[in-house]
């Protein structure tokens, strides 16, 4: 029971656009947009917003609810966000923590948003489950799954997960896998993990550049190191090996 609680209280962990204002203006005419993960809010990324404001980008932080709510609502809603951030830029990159990586995804394939895709420039995406979870996975069916809404339960692995509905990215892209596991979620895995998504998951065929850091799922929206990785992507196109 106590394992029980503790992995669906992981398991919630998983899955407003302000006005852009960079330390300096090196890179002002390029915006970051900054999307959270499932359960969490814009505050949780305010270590990545200060790093690609430090390195003289302008950012734009996309909030939206992802518990109790539906699965079109939180993509109408980062659909606002973003193209607010893009009215005013030349060149729109993106970087997505967990969920919001597949939402950064979700956006950047989405018909009407083609227009905005023509200033996209790089997106990292920071351990998102691009193949789903088996956290996901064990408690997708369980009768308390549906307390915390669809989207939490969209995280699979099997053909229902949203993840398995997008399309391969055609972009430049970063992707950044934690391997700091958890003690009460390892046993779900059969390879190296963050605690809540595998390596394994992260990964897509053909992306730019990949690095895996020592980092647990819920410490990298905080961790320098990680910080480090996505102002070297964004700069450079490619991980700093």
């Amino acid at each position: 029971m106590t394992r029980c609680l503790a992995t669906l209280s992981i398991f919630v962990a998983l899955v407003g656009c302000s006005t852009p204002s960079p330390i300096n203006t090196q890179y002002a005419d390029q915006t970051v947009v900054i999307i959270h993960g499932l359960s969490k809010s814009e505050r949780n990324m305010n270590t990545v917003k200060q790093g690609v404001m430090a390195a003289g980008f302008s950012a734009c932080m996309v909030d939206y609810s992802s518990v109790w709510a539906t699965f079109e609502d939180v993509l109408e809603s980062v659909d606002q966000q973003v193209d607010q951030c893009a009215k005013e830029t030349k060149h729109l990159h993106f970087v997505g923590h967990s969920l919001g990586g597949l939402l950064s995804r979700a956006y950047l394939d989405d018909p009407d948003n083609q227009a905005t895709k023509q200033k996209l420039g790089r997106v990292v995406m920071i351990g998102t489950p691009n193949h789903g979870s088996p956290l996901a996975d064990k408690h997708a069916n369980r009768w308390y799954a549906g307390i915390v809404g669809e989207v939490p339960r969209s995280l699979t692995s099997d053909d229902q997960g949203f993840s398995q509905q997008l399309p391969t990215p055609d972009y430049s892209l970063g992707i950044i896998a934690g391997t700091s596991h958890y003690i009460v979620t390892n046993h779900l895995f059969n390879g190296p993990n963050d605690g809540l998504v595998s390596v394994e998951s992260t990964q897509l065929a053909n992306m730019t550049d990949f690095i895996e850091l020592d980092v647990g799922h819920m410490a990298m929206p905080h961790d320098e190191q990680v910080i480090h990785q996505v102002i070297h992507f964004l700069l450079n196109g490619e991980f700093e090996h």
